[in-house]
């Protein structure tokens, strides 16, 4: 009888090994798994991070060259705008100039004086017009650029968040290794104890 618990309790306590074994088996794969998958976007992320920020420092290159422009383009309206102010005051004066004069000859002269600072007049309105255009395609360009650098820096936001959420996952599952591995020693003990209380106790009826 005591024979057959004998063999009853060791069989147990191999199964139970077995089993143990078999999940921490498992438990390796899957860390295995897992690791390689972190070291594989690890690598990727900071591959791509470093694509990104130089991406990222281009990106703020083309925003500042844009800044430049439009101040240039504005301080040139600027200018073309006194130009303008100008020559609304030549014509004022020659129109001034006109009424009072008698001469036919003059009055030829003025208005084509006057002919002339209209032209330029138009010329720079012109010109003001097509400065600020480009001041609105550089505008476009700074905002196309801004909303660049935000994509990226999403990007990056997201790849990290999935190497965090790696982490974690090899975290939990190391401690759960931790705990099968507590849970196994205890059981081995007791089976142990198990054990030698029953040959003890062979050995006593005997």
């Amino acid at each position: 009888m005591v024979n057959k618990i004998l063999v009853f309790v060791l069989i147990g306590l191999l199964a139970v090994i077995i089993v143990i074994g078999w999940l921490n088996h498992q438990a390796k794969i899957r860390e295995v798994e897992l690791k390689a998958q972190y070291e594989a976007l690890s690598e990727e992320y900071e591959a791509r991070k470093v694509e990104a920020l130089q991406d990222i420092a281009d990106l703020r290159n083309i925003i500042s060259q844009k800044d430049d422009e439009i101040r240039n383009i504005t301080a040139q309206i600027e200018v073309k705008t006194g130009e303008i102010s100008h020559l609304h005051e030549q014509t004022d004066k020659l129109e001034e100039a006109y009424v009072a004069q008698l001469d036919n000859e003059a009055k030829i002269v003025n208005l084509k004086t006057q002919v002339a600072a209209w032209k330029q007049k138009f010329t720079l309105a012109e010109a003001i017009i097509a400065d600020k255009d480009k001041i609105i395609f550089s505008l476009n360009k700074k905002y196309e650029a801004q909303v660049d650098i935000s994509v990226r820096w999403e990007n990056l936001y997201n790849n990290e968040a999935t190497l965090r959420e790696l982490c974690e996952q090899r975290l939990k599952l190391a401690d759960r290794r931790i705990a099968k591995l507590r849970f196994g020693g205890t059981v081995k003990t007791g089976l142990a104890i198990g054990l030698a209380a029953v040959v003890v106790y062979g050995l006593v009826r005997e």
